[in-house]
C-alpha cells in the first residue's frame, strides 16, 4: 500500500511540474506579446511626430511659395498638390498605425488560452511589421519635403553647394548599403544554388525510380525546402532594405537636381551678391552632381538585380515544393505497389498450402478407403464377436470423424 501511495505522489509530483512549465511558458509568452505591443505603441507614437513634423514643413513651405516669385518656383517645378498629396497619404498612413494599435491592444486584452498564445504573437509580429513598412512610407515624404524646405530657403551659392555634398555623402552611402545587401542575397542564392543539387533528382523523377531513390530524394529535398524556408526571413529583409536605400538615394539625387537649378536662378537673376570664386563652386557642384547620379544610378541597378534575386528564391521555393510534393506521390505509389506485390505473394503461398493440402487430403481419402474394406473384412470374418463389434464402431466413428476433417479442407 505505501508503495503504491508513493507511485501516485511522484505522478501528482510530475503534474505539478508540468504545469508549472506550463505557467512558465505562459508568462513568457504575455511579457513577449506585451513587447510587441510596446513596439507598436512606438511606431504610433513616430508616425504622429512626423506627421506633426510634416504639417511644419508644409506651412513654412507655403510661405515660402507665397514669398517667392512665381518664376522662381516654376523653376524647381514645384508642385503645392504634391505635397499636399504626400501629407494626405501620411495622415492616412498614420490612420493604419493607429487602426492597427487599437487591433494589437485588444488581442493582448483578451483572455489568453493556452492553445492561442502563439497565434497572439503571430498575429503581432505581423502588424508590428505592417505599421515599420506605412512608417517608412510616412519617413520617406517627409524627407522629400523636409529636403525640399532645405533647398528653397538658401539663396547662397556656397551654401547650396555645401548642401549638395550632404547629400552626395549620403547618397553614397545608401549605395553602399543597397550593394551590401545585394552581396548578402547573392551569397543566399549562391549557397541555395550549391546545396540543392537537385538535378539528379529532378532528372529521376521523370523516370521509374525504386524505393531507395525516392526515399533519398524525399531527404534531400526536404534539407533543401527547410534552409530555403530558414532563410525566407532574411531574403525579404535583403530587398526590404535595398529598396529603401535605393528611394532614399533617388530622392537625395531629386534634390541635388533642384538644388542645381536654383543655383541657376541666382546666376540668372544675380541675387547672390557674394560672387567670389563663383567658377570653382559651379565645378564643384558639377562634380558632385556627376558622383551622385553614378552612386544613384549603380544603387538603382544594385536593388533591381536584389529584388530579382528575390523573385528567384521564390521560385526555388516553388521548384522545391513541387519536386518534395511529386516524390511524396511516388512514395505513396511505390508503397501501394509493394502492398500489392506483397499480397500476391502471400496469396500465391496460400494457393500453394492449399494446393498441398488438397494433395494430402486425396491421399488421405485413399487411406480410408482402404481401411473401410478392411473393416467390411474383420466384420464378415468376426460377425459374432463381441469385442469385435465395438472394435469395428470405434473404428467406425474414426473413420466418420477423418472423412469430416477431409472434407473441410476439400471445401478450402
Amino acid at each position: 500500500m505505501n508503495k503504491l501511495l508513493n507511485e501516485i505522489a511522484e505522478i501528482e509530483k510530475d503534474k505539478t511540474s508540468l504545469e508549472e512549465v506550463k505557467n512558465i511558458n505562459m508568462s513568457y509568452g504575455k511579457s513577449l506579446n506585451k513587447l510587441f505591443l510596446d513596439k507598436i505603441d512606438d511606431e504610433k507614437k513616430k508616425s504622429e511626430d512626423m506627421i506633426k513634423s510634416m504639417e511644419k514643413y508644409i506651412k513654412d513651405l507655403d510661405e515660402i511659395k507665397n514669398q517667392s516669385p512665381k518664376a522662381e518656383m516654376s523653376t524647381f517645378n514645384v508642385s503645392h498638390s504634391k505635397y499636399k498629396d504626400h501629407y494626405i497619404t501620411s495622415q492616412n498612413n498614420g490612420k493604419y498605425i493607429s487602426d492597427i494599435r487599437e487591433k494589437s491592444l485588444k488581442l493582448t486584452e483578451g483572455n489568453y488560452e493556452k492553445s492561442n498564445i502563439n497565434d497572439i504573437k503571430n498575429t503581432l509580429q505581423i502588424y508590428l511589421l505592417d505599421a515599420q513598412k506605412h512608417n517608412s512610407d510616412i519617413n520617406l515624404y517627409l524627407n522629400e519635403i523636409t529636403n525640399l524646405y532645405n533647398i528653397l530657403k538658401l539663396n547662397n551659392i556656397k551654401n547650396i553647394i555645401d548642401e549638395v555634398k550632404e547629400f552626395t555623402k549620403k547618397i553614397e552611402e545608401y549605395n553602399k548599403n543597397v550593394k551590401s545587401e545585394l552581396d548578402k542575397s547573392e551569397t543566399l542564392i549562391k549557397t541555395i544554388k550549391e546545396n540543392s543539387n537537385l538535378e539528379t533528382c529532378k532528372s529521376k523523377i521523370e523516370s521509374t525510380v525504386d524505393g531507395k531513390d525516392v526515399n533519398e530524394c524525399i531527404k534531400k529535398v526536404k534539407e533543401s525546402k527547410n534552409y530555403i524556408l530558414s532563410e525566407e526571413s532574411n531574403n525579404d529583409t535583403y530587398f526590404k532594405n535595398a529598396k529603401e536605400n535605393n528611394e532614399n538615394a533617388s530622392l537625395l539625387f531629386k534634390n541635388i537636381e533642384m538644388a542645381n537649378n536654383k543655383v541657376k536662378y541666382i546666376m540668372e537673376t544675380k541675387k547672390d551678391n557674394d560672387t567670389s570664386d563663383i567658377n570653382y563652386n559651379l565645378d564643384e557642384l558639377k562634380e558632385n552632381m556627376d558622383k551622385s547620379k553614378k552612386d544613384k544610378d549603380e544603387a538603382d541597378k544594385n536593388a533591381k538585380q536584389t529584388e530579382k534575386n528575390k523573385i528567384l528564391f521564390e521560385q526555388y521555393k516553388k521548384d522545391v515544393t513541387e519536386l518534395l510534393n511529386k516524390y511524396s506521390e511516388l512514395a505513396i505509389k511505390n508503397n501501394i505497389a509493394q502492398t500489392k506485390k506483397d499480397s500476391n505473394i502471400i496469396i500465391n503461398e496460400i494457393k500453394e498450402l492449399q494446393k498441398r493440402a488438397t494433395l494430402q487430403a486425396e491421399a488421405s481419402e485413399q487411406k480410408i478407403n482402404t481401411i473401410k474394406k478392411e473393416k467390411f473384412s474383420i466384420e464378415d470374418d468376426n460377425a459374432n464377436n463381441n469385442k469385435s463389434n465395438q472394435a469395428a464402431i470405434g473404428i467406425q466413428t474414426s473413420l466418420e470423424n477423418l472423412e469430416n476433417k477431409l472434407l473441410k479442407i476439400t471445401n478450402i
